[in-house]
């Protein structure tokens, strides 16, 4: 996390990134339950509730699985505003 927001862009567009990337500092980091290693990713529902984290890297597959699963958890909010991280927490961790 210690990397310059030109750095990260700069990687973004080099790898062809399309997804939300958040920088933060370790704050943020705590907020969400900890980042023990980069990269992190984490696994949102339809709701806003993080129902899972994953460290280090993963396959195509595993993510597309991932994402699916998080999204068949919640229904889809109406008028709902973006939950705070403190109100999300994760509910296993995967390493």
């Amino acid at each position: 996390m210690d990397d310059s927001q030109e750095d990260v862009e700069k990687f973004v567009k080099e790898m062809g990134v399309h997804y939300t990337i958040v920088m933060g500092r370790d704050s943020v980091a705590d907020a969400y339950g900890g980042v023990p290693y980069l990269p992190g990713t984490f696994y949102i529902d339809r709701t806003g509730k993080i129902v899972d984290r994953v460290f280090g890297l993963a396959g195509h597959g595993d993510i597309e699985e991932n994402i699916k699963r998080s999204l068949a958890q919640g229904a889809a909010p109406v008028n709902a505003s973006t939950p705070t991280p403190e109100a999300s927490k994760p509910q296993e961790q995967k390493q």
